[in-house]
């Protein structure tokens, strides 16, 4: 029987859960869907102090989404945002969702446009 190294503990720093997006870079545990080039559809220069999307194909699509997300940590949580959105058809969505894949997504009520 090996025995075990005895290490000091090295728990990870506290991430923020809120964000206010105005620095240059994204932080880093946002990610993205499906386009290696991001600035095509986001900017956080354009207007500093927000993340603004320019709108792609559906959530539905296996092509490119404005979509960022950020991973569930926990099993029950709360999320809320502020945007301004302003749809030129009843196709158009903008707000939050819970996405796990293509086929499996939920948009909280009262979000879409």
């Amino acid at each position: 029987m090996v025995s075990s190294p005895d290490l000091q503990l090295h728990p990870w720093p506290e991430q923020s859960t809120s964000h206010s997006f105005d620095s240059p870079d994204l932080p880093p545990e946002f990610q993205w869907l499906r386009s290696p080039e991001p600035l095509r559809f986001m900017s956080l220069e354009a207007r500093p102090g927000f993340l603004r999307l320019t709108g792609m194909a559906s959530l539905g699509s296996w092509f490119e989404q404005s979509l960022v997300a950020r991973r569930q940590e926990t099993f029950c949580f709360s999320a809320e945002t502020m945007l301004e959105f302003n749809p030129l058809n009843f196709q158009q969505n903008a707000g939050l969702v819970c996405y796990y894949n293509a086929h499996k997504y939920h948009y909280p009520v009262g979000i879409c446009g």
